[in-house]
């Protein structure tokens, strides 16, 4: 029932509300066939010389299958069996601590039930919206190998932009000392002229310009009087905690 409210009830109602009605390929919500593991076919059911071994072949997932390997495509009704079967083995997992096994509350690649989780619950999003090619368990692993340290570096290039930006203000402010100003109303208002002047926002862009940058920076706006980090108001509240009741 959860996977025909996710992969099917719930497609055909943003169908009826026109959401993609604009869209190059229209979404097709999974079929109860689709997500009943208990008619699949595959290769390895069709070689099989006894019925029974072949149908109780189907109703396992294909990682608990004889003959699997990491880079086999799921069909749809497999990758049904792989969903259950992990949600299955987290409840096992959740009800049974005593096992020594626990459910990670984050996730990790490396963590073989997350990484068979996130690879069926994509593929039968794929298969709905028709997203080419349906990835195996090797390749899944890969992409998100790669999500980690692609959201370091995004970090690592914020980061060293603000700090770049931290320097041109310890750099007006150090200028300001040696004038000997920034006492009286008018010095301060043309310290604050110095700080827009030599600071900027730095937008990160997806493609380079015709320059070949790939950072575009723009100047600052006006501080928003309504905007408590940007107004200079600010309220200090002392609490006596040794009064207080």
């Amino acid at each position: 029932e959860v996977l025909t409210a996710l992969y099917a009830t719930e497609i055909d109602k943003q169908i009826d509300m026109g959401r993609y009605k604009t869209a190059a390929k229209v979404p097709a919500p999974l079929t109860p066939e689709d997500l009943n593991n208990d008619n699949a076919s595959t290769s390895t059911d069709a070689d099989a010389a006894d019925t029974a071994d072949a149908a109780d072949a189907v109703l396992k997932p294909p990682t608990a299958r004889d003959g699997y390997q990491p880079t086999d495509v799921w069909s749809k009704q497999e990758c049904s069996a792989e969903l259950i079967s992990c949600i299955v083995q987290a409840h096992q997992m959740y009800t049974s601590p005593d096992d020594g096994e626990t459910v990670s509350p984050t996730f990790d690649k490396d963590d073989d039930m997350a990484m068979r989780f996130v690879t069926a619950a994509a593929n039968l999003r794929q298969y709905v919206f028709k997203i080419d090619p349906i990835q195996s368990l090797y390749s899944a692993k890969g992409i998100a190998g790669n999500i980690i340290p692609a959201i370091a570096t995004t970090n690592a290039i914020v980061a060293g932009l603000q700090v770049l930006q931290a320097f041109h203000i310890l750099k007006v402010q150090m200028e300001a000392e040696q004038d000997g100003g920034g006492g009286d109303e008018k010095e301060k208002k043309e310290a604050e002229g110095r700080y827009k002047s030599c600071c900027r926002l730095q937008y990160c862009l997806r493609n380079p310009t015709r320059k070949g940058y790939l950072l575009q920076p723009t100047l600052l706006p006006d501080p928003n009087p309504g905007c408590f980090v940007c107004r200079s108001a600010t309220v200090t509240v002392t609490l006596d905690t040794s009064s207080w009741k």
